[in-house]
């Protein structure tokens, strides 16, 4: 989470990284008996502030709104998308959410972009044959 947490407050460059790994290995060559005595409770609420920090809060409650009122969140063209396009994009958020959160999180990521662009393209050839 600590590389997540540099990439969002700016650091990316080749200083950041090497402060980052000289931090990591004096944590845990260095200070290993220090560390070792902060204690279970202290180091649970971190990790949960982090992973509530590490959640996109804004756009998935826009992604949850553009479902409700399709007409008020247009899409990239500036036209208005359909609600079933926007059912198809939170369907693939929540399956992605769940597959990221009890299996893995490259297989999630991996499986909810395929699943909405393969949903989509398929959506949108139905839609045209129909025409």
């Amino acid at each position: 989470m600590i590389p997540q947490t540099v990439l969002k407050s700016g650091g990316g460059g080749p200083f950041s990284s090497i402060s980052y790994a000289l931090a990591m290995s004096s944590f845990v060559v260095l200070l290993a008996p220090l560390v070792g005595q902060i204690s279970s409770a202290a180091l649970a609420g971190i990790m949960i502030t982090i992973a509530y920090d590490t959640v996109a809060w804004g756009p998935s409650f826009k992604a949850l709104q553009a479902v409700l009122k399709p007409s008020d969140y247009l899409g990239v063209d500036g036209q208005a998308v359909s609600r079933a396009q926007r059912m198809i994009e939170l369907l693939a958020l929540g399956i992605s959410s769940y597959i990221c959160y009890f299996g893995n999180l490259a297989v999630g990521i991996i499986v909810g972009v395929t699943f909405q662009n393969g949903i989509l393209s398929m959506y949108r050839r139905l839609g045209k044959s129909e025409e």
